[in-house]
Formats: structure tokens, sequence, C-alpha cells
């Protein structure tokens, strides 16, 4: 869908608790999104890039094995983003846009971010597997002050994760352990993935599912 004309689920940033666009990464459960994605609008992607009074809703999941390993990706030069061109990242998901089901609220999240996963690294998954966990937002650049990530978690089974999809486009994937991120991928994260790790680090080391400073 060409950008100029693409419609993608966005928040107005009035909308948004102002805790959680003090930048950085949030506990959040679902109980406390549902009420905030209720009042999401579908809105004209290219409008929406330079309008900070609205916030571009972006699903990212962080994809586990059943042993706790990551999965981690390379987005490749074939990528629209060119910002992230051969950045590593932690996070798999994209804007939600108007083909979605649109049947309005938190259905029409899980459903958008559903059909991202398959799009992106071909994995069948149900909402109900989803596990809503951190919001993330950085207000420190143009392009992420019009962000707004939703992280959730997601566990797969490492034998029948057939790395399909965009497999142009998010490379050298494999499934690795937070302590091989930090020593072997850190430096080349893209900054979501960054900021994930940074806020989750405890005592040294990384819980995907246990923030060291979260909001009650």
């Amino acid at each position: 869908m060409a950008l100029k004309t693409e419609k993608i689920l966005v928040l107005p940033a009035c909308s948004i608790p102002a805790e959680l666009l003090v930048g950085g990464v949030a506990k959040l459960t679902l109980n406390e999104l549902s009420p905030i994605i209720s009042l999401a609008e579908f809105h004209t992607r290219h409008l929406m890039e330079e309008d900070e009074s609205y916030k571009q809703i972006i699903p990212y999941v962080v994809v586990k094995d059943e042993m706790g390993r990551i999965l981690t990706y390379r987005r490749s030069s074939k990528g629209g983003e060119g910002r992230l061109h051969d950045k590593f990242s932690i996070g798999v998901g994209g804007h939600l846009d108007l083909e979605a089901e649109h049947l309005g609220g938190i259905e029409t999240y899980f459903l958008g971010m559903v059909r991202e996963l398959k799009e992106e690294i071909g994995i069948d998954v149900n909402p109900e597997d989803f596990q809503i966990a951190f919001t993330i937002y950085d207000p420190s650049n143009e392009v992420g002050r019009v962000h707004f990530g939703i992280v959730s978690t997601i566990v797969v089974n490492s034998e029948n994760f057939t790395h399909d999809g965009e497999i142009d486009i998010l490379v050298d994937r494999e499934f690795l352990t937070e302590e091989e991120i930090l020593l072997e991928k850190y430096e080349s994260l893209e900054n979501w993935s960054k900021l994930l790790i940074d806020n989750l680090m405890i005592d040294g080391s990384v819980s995907v599912l246990a923030p060291k400073n979260s909001i009650d």
C-alpha cells in the first residue's frame, strides 16, 4: 500500500497516560492496555510521520523458545526503513494498517499483531498466545516521538519454527540467550531493542519479564 494513502492505527497523544510518555520502558498489563487502545483511530500514515499529537502504534513482540532463548534478527537493506538497515532486533512487528479486521478496540490490535507475525516471520499464533508486558517510547528524536511501542512476549516451539515470512528482509535469524545478546549483538541492536535490554538489566543479567524500573 502506498505511503501516501496507507491508513494506520494511531493514538491521540492526549489519550496516553503521561507516565508512559516520559521515555524508556514501562510495565503494562492487558487490563491497562484495553481502555487505551479503545481510543485508537486510523489515520493516513504520511500525515502522522510529523504530527506529534498522535502516536503510531507499533506492536513489538519478543519471541522466545521453550528454553527461554530470544529470537534475534538483522534488518537487511531490502527493508523499507533505511534508518534500521543492518541493525539487529529482539522485537517483531510493525504498523497496524486498515487491512486488519476493523472490529475496534483491543480486537483490532490483536488481530493486526497476529497478521504482522505471520507476514514477517511466518508463524501462526492466536491472540491469547501473547502476554502484554511493557510500553516503549523514545522521545529523544523526531522518529521516536511519533511512535509508541507495545511490547509483548510469545513462546514458540523452536523445532517447528520454519524461519518463513520476510526471509529476505529479516535475516540472520537465531534464538540466543540473554547473555549471548548482550555479548554478541548489543552494539548492533536498534534503539528500541537497546532500550528494552537496558531497562530490564538486573544485577548484570537480563529478564524480559522483570523490568528494573517499571510503573506499578
